[in-house]
């Protein structure tokens, strides 16, 4: 069995959806109306009633007191939680530094290759002087031979 009170503060037994629509339409805003025995056998009996606070420093107060109890019950995996975090930023830290170096490394890489890339046309020119001169090379070599062993002949 459920009940629905609304904001006037009329309750209603087992409401049909329809009813439940006309009460929203006519700005009678519908709230749903649970047993405090039902609610008991569902999730157990509460430790302590809660008053409401009767001013805004109270209320801080109290939440600052259940954020202690919560802390305190928890107060292991907090700590396990926040050292895990740590050591997490501490790797991404590492992981900057490490990516900042790699950075300068390829930049360093980069300016070497276009100072190569920029001698190549350089380096082809003087290996086909060098080609050309042992050309010629061989051919005074070869020329220089004929001469002496003509010379050579001609003396017998």
């Amino acid at each position: 069995m459920f009940r629905l009170r609304t904001n006037d503060g009329i309750i209603h037994d087992k409401p049909t959806l329809e009813a439940v629509k006309q009460l929203k339409d006519s700005g009678r805003g519908p709230q749903w109306f649970v047993a405090k025995t039902w609610l008991q056998r569902e999730f157990g009996e509460r430790e302590t009633a809660t008053a409401k606070p009767s001013s805004q420093s109270e209320a801080g107060t109290d939440t600052n007191k259940h954020t202690d109890q919560l802390r305190r019950a928890h107060s292991a995996h907090i700590e396990s939680l926040e050292a895990q975090l740590q050591a997490s930023i501490e790797r991404e830290k590492r992981t900057a530094a490490q990516a900042d170096k790699d950075k300068e490394r390829f930049a360093s890489a980069a300016i070497k290759l276009a100072r190569v890339t920029q001698k190549i046309p350089e380096i082809v020119a003087v290996a086909k002087q060098n080609e050309q001169l042992q050309k010629e090379n061989l051919l005074l070599k070869a020329s220089n031979e004929r001469g002496f062993f003509s010379k050579l002949f001609r003396r017998q």
